[in-house]
Parts: structure tokens; sequence; C-alpha cells
């Protein structure tokens, strides 16, 4: 138990915030949105930006420990693809019903303007998703909405478990409640097995398609020593973690389990997400793309990807 406190603790403390206002065009109307911005670090994201109001919208949202910076290079992919996308970026700490009241009133706000808006979210990104999505009535909305969630812990967080221990709560005299609230704020509770937020997941409207993809993370890594050790695991959650039988039922068979570790499967510095793309391709969230020279080389600048020779 002490194990899975620390490591629970390594996985959610020091998620940090800070919030972004972007100014978004379309022709002569414009809206200030909070907590969107270009798929950039605060630093160098824009203030304002226009989008094309007649073209479908990719809104990427991150999970803990992530930014809409973190996704800079997987908008640009999509941007290659002719696609136009945004982030949306929202404290790690708040209560994940407050963040996706956030995401709410945005894709409300996007939806005014786009005839089709797809929400992906990575991980607790896409626990928040989800949840926005059921807040949407869109049974009159002419705007067609996808969520994609991407090794999603829709079963709870297994390192979170000793939060919901009601025997180690007695023998803890209570310590685990300001523990857990230290690790990772007010959704302490609401990220295990035993919350509300997870057991009782509210149904999407019908109209909504939902994509769920897996990841098999066993024995992926981020990192390796010049010994060839692994240094940083990519195994965060497992398969149990991220199936949750209720929520099956209702994908309509939209359920893809794919081979690859956490942070992986979107891409990092030196991963391009190939498998991702390869997905989002058969499936029509992409339109092929003709694997050319330039193409491959865009992909490797954008990862930083250093050529070797064969």
């Amino acid at each position: 138990m002490r194990y899975s406190l620390f490591f629970f603790i390594v996985l959610t403390f020091g998620c940090s915030y800070q919030s972004p206002q972007t100014r978004v065009h379309w022709f002569a109307q414009s809206t200030l949105l909070s907590g969107v911005s270009r798929c950039q670090s605060p630093q160098t994201a824009p203030p304002e930006t226009t989008l094309d109001a007649h073209a479908p919208l990719v809104l990427l949202v991150h999970g803990c420990n992530g930014s809409a910076g973190r996704f800079s290079a997987l908008a640009q992919v999509f941007e290659f693809h002719q696609q136009q996308t945004l982030c949306f970026s929202y404290d790690d700490r708040d209560s994940l019903y407050d963040s996706a009241q956030q995401l709410a009133q945005v894709i409300e706000q996007l939806s005014q303007h786009h005839p089709q808006i797809t929400i992906i979210g990575h991980s607790m990104g896409g626990l928040i998703s989800r949840q926005a999505l059921t807040q949407i009535d869109s049974s009159d909305s002419k705007t067609a909405l996808t969520l994609v969630t991407i090794s999603t812990p829709f079963s709870g967080i297994h390192a979170a478990a000793h939060c919901a221990s009601t025997p180690l709560m007695v023998a803890s005299l209570g310590l685990t409640i300001p523990i857990c609230y230290m690790a990772s704020g007010d959704k302490w509770y609401e990220i295990t097995a035993k919350s509300d937020f997870i057991l009782q997941p509210q149904p999407l409207w019908q109209a909504i398609r939902h994509i769920q993809i897996i990841t098999d993370e066993r024995d992926s890594c981020r990192e390796y020593s010049s010994q060839g050790q692994c240094i940083t695991s990519d195994d965060i959650f497992s398969l149990q973690e991220q199936y949750f039988p209720p929520m099956l039922s209702a994908l309509n068979g939209e359920l893809y389990q794919i081979k690859a570790g956490h942070v992986e499967i979107v891409g990092y510095q030196g991963q391009t997400p190939d498998k991702l793309i390869h997905l989002f391709e058969q499936i029509g969230l992409m339109p092929p793309n003709q694997k050319t020279q330039n193409y491959t080389q865009r992909l490797a600048i954008l990862y930083d990807i250093v050529a070797t020779d064969q």
C-alpha cells in the first residue's frame, strides 16, 4: 500500500496550470474563449486566432501533467492533413466535474460556428471530455460531435485506491484525506474506482459518436539508459483500468486496443504517433495521406527524430 501511495503522489503531484484566453475570429464574428488556445506553450500561443467556420475542428484535451504545448506536434499533424485544431487546458487539481463544465461551455460556443467537431481526450482528458459531452444536448444541434478517448482510466485509477479505503482512513485517523488532497487536489476521490464519477457515468446523446482507444501499455518504456535499461516506464494505466463494461455496451463496437505506451500513443520527442495516425486514417478521422518523403521528413522534424545511417 505504501508503494501505491508513493506512485500515486508521483503520478499526480505537481500538475500545474496556466489558464489561457484566446479571441477566436470567424469572418465578421469573434468570441473570447477561456481555457482555449492554439496548441502551443502559454508563452508562445497567440492571443488571437482565426478559424474557417465552414471547416471541421479538432479540439485536443490533455491529461494530467500535460499541456497544450505537449500537443503541438500532434496538432500540426492534423493541420498537415488539412484539419484545423485548438487545445483546451484546465487546472489538473480542480474537480473533474468543474473542468468538464468549463469544457462543455467551450464546445457549445464552438458548435455555433463549426459543422463538425472532434474532441480528443488523452488519459484524464478523456474522463473530462466524456463528462463534458454528457452535459450537451446534441439532439437539435447542426454540429456533428465525435468523442475520441485515448488511454483513459474509465474504471478509476488503481494507484488512488487507498484514497477510497475506509479501513485505511480509520487506521490513519483520517490522514489519507489531506494526503490525497495534497497529491491531486479536488479530484482526489473522483478518480478512485468507488466514486460516483466512475461508477455512474452519465449517458451520451445517441447523436454523439464515441471512439474508445485502449492502450496495452505492458512492458512499454519511454526512456532507456545507454546500457539499454528502462529509466522511465510508459506503463501508466492497465487494461483493467481502461475497460469499463457499462460504458463499452454503449460504444456500438467502436473500441480499439493498441499495443503502445501511455505517452507513445500520442507521440513525444523522439517518438512519432504512427499507430494513432494509422488508426485515425482507418476510421476516417484523418484523410489517408500519401507517405511521401516530404511527409516523413516533416514528422521527423515535428518529433525531433535524429536521422541515423542504416
